[in-house]
């Protein structure tokens, strides 16, 4: 850790690894709060300190108020800013709290607070004329509850749940459109494609991990960033933004929107040569958001412990991300990432099944 340096911005979320690099990379001194404190957040971070979640997949807001009070009172005359990431769908009220006390870079709290009402943000969406998932009209159907952060927190029911935004379920592919908001316009990052875990059937939607490449058609691509770009002017939306859609039978339908940076984050780090944070800043300070095409095809994957287990003292980590200091786990626990970055997405998809298969045979 860079404990003689001063630290100039915060990050918080639950994973705060891949934007603490991205911060190192431009240069700054990060410090960070999040719910792994892994090796490489920790070595890169002049001040890092772990927060518990909640089963709704937050952060627990007192823990985490009282580590942000730590940070500010080691680092008030150096700190710029906080950058408010994934996590703060289950707190919200404590978001506006803290952007009272540090200058939040990301957008406005009431951003937050809407996307965290999934019913709300849907009739908002479809207000707007962006196509959404229609109601069950019996069969099958997902159940999704407010303020949980993670597709860990959506079911599958036969029937519809209560207290729950309930839709059809439609099968398809999981479309991530990430993109630079500011003043009302819009520039792509990237178009991505997610998958789920297979390792708990009870949490058949828990994020498995995604690759920077979809396959869709140029006038497809197109209406995703028109309705993107309605979602940035009517919230007034800055900086990082991830809106998830879903390609089903030549139907795209809006899922979501993430006011925030997302799990597939670093897939999109690279082609930014000062880094996709310092772009997210520049993006909350109204500059005009300006994106590099996609280089490389690059994808990551979350590895879950199956069941309880203990690793050996001198585990060999090689090829791992977000490497843990813990060495035992529950069952369903997140473990480390694995990417992979190869010059087509067959090659680059292989690799990372490659990865997989080496650490989970060590």
């Amino acid at each position: 850790m860079l404990q003689k340096r001063k630290a100039d911005l915060l990050i918080v979320s639950t994973s705060a690894r891949a934007l603490v690099e991205s911060a190192v990379r431009a240069g700054r001194v990060p410090a960070a709060i999040d719910a792994f404190g892994d090796r490489e957040t920790r070595r890169h971070s002049a001040f890092c300190e772990r927060v518990p979640l909640t089963a709704a997949g937050g952060f627990e807001p007192r823990a985490l108020e009282a580590a942000f009070a730590r940070c500010l009172e080691q680092f008030a005359g150096s700190l710029e800013g906080w950058i408010a990431a994934s996590g703060w769908e289950t707190c919200t009220e404590l978001l506006h709290r803290l952007s009272r006390r540090l200058p939040l870079i990301a957008n406005d709290p009431r951003v937050f607070e809407l996307c965290a009402r999934r019913g709300a943000l849907k009739d908002r969406a479809g207000r707007l004329g962006l196509p959404c998932v229609p109601p069950p009209a019996g069969g099958a159907c997902l159940s999704k509850r407010d303020r949980t952060n993670g597709g860990a927190h959506i079911k599958l029911h036969a029937r519809p749940a209560p207290h729950t935004l309930c839709e059809t379920y439609l099968p398809g592919v999981a479309i991530s459109h990430v993109f630079l908001a500011a003043r009302g316009q819009i520039a792509t990052a990237g178009f991505g494609t997610q998958w789920h875990s297979a390792h708990d059937k009870a949490r058949p939607f828990a994020y498995g991990g995604a690759i920077n490449r979809c396959a869709l058609a140029a006038a497809a691509r197109l209406q995703i960033e028109e309705w993107s770009r309605r979602l940035s002017a009517d919230l007034n939306l800055r900086g990082l933004n991830n809106a998830d859609y879903l390609w089903c039978g030549g139907q795209i339908y809006f899922l979501e929107l993430n006011p925030r940076a997302s799990a597939g984050f670093a897939l999109y780090d690279p082609d930014f040569p000062g880094g996709l944070l310092n772009a997210h800043i520049d993006s909350c300070r109204a500059q005009t958001p300006h994106c590099a095409a996609a280089s490389l095809p690059r994808a990551q994957a979350v590895i879950y412990a199956h069941r309880e287990f203990t690793l050996a003292r001198d585990f060999d980590w090689d090829g791992a991300d977000d490497r843990p200091l813990a060495r035992s786990f529950a069952a369903g626990e997140p473990v480390c990432s694995l990417s992979a970055q190869c010059g087509t997405a067959g090659q680059t998809l292989s690799s990372l099944q490659a990865s997989i298969r080496s650490l989970l045979e060590r």
